[in-house]
């Protein structure tokens, strides 16, 4: 990489960290190529990015960002997997791609509240925001449901007393 290189790389970052409302951090030693490709492929389908840096660029570009307390973390090969909005989406598919390859969560952050590699861990068994909104339309829907089978239920019963009597 030459110097251009760099600087742009560092501001990509800076803006990365900026933006972003979640930011894991993996050892992504001993994972291969295709392996990787497949993580980044599902990390963009839950609205998240992947980036794989030199810590001493992603230490550049934490200055100034609210993530600057994770600096002691960068250390090894470090991938770092941000997400902007479903930040339980992006932690789920991270967890299931780190069982299946033997991949290690350093930790993380939202903004200012630094996270543990088990705190990542318990952010992924949370329900994502698709699984809230269906239960919260189940909750909102679930009670005219019920008016309408308690209002048909007096017709129903009326209709199986006279079905009675025309059978005698």
């Amino acid at each position: 990489m030459n110097r251009l290189q760099k600087i742009k790389a560092v501001e990509k970052l800076h803006g990365v960290f900026s933006t972003a409302s979640i930011v894991i951090l993996v050892h992504n030693l001993g994972v291969d190529f295709k392996s990787f490709r497949g993580l980044r492929r599902e990390i963009r389908n839950a609205d998240g990015q992947c980036y794989v840096t030199k810590n001493t660029l992603a230490k550049l570009a934490l200055s100034g960002t609210s993530y600057e307390h994770t600096f002691d973390m960068f250390s090894g090969p470090t991938a770092v997997i941000s997400g902007d909005r479903d930040v339980v989406g992006v932690s789920k598919v991270l967890e299931k791609f780190c069982k299946d390859q033997k991949m290690e969560i350093l930790g993380g952050a939202m903004k200012a509240n630094k996270l543990t590699a088990a705190e990542v861990s318990t952010l992924a068994s949370l329900p994502s925001i698709d699984e809230l909104r269906g239960k919260l339309i189940g909750i909102v829907v679930a009670p005219a449901t019920k008016l309408v089978r308690l209002l048909n239920t007096p017709g129903e019963m009326i209709a199986r007393v006279l079905a009675e009597y025309s059978k005698k």
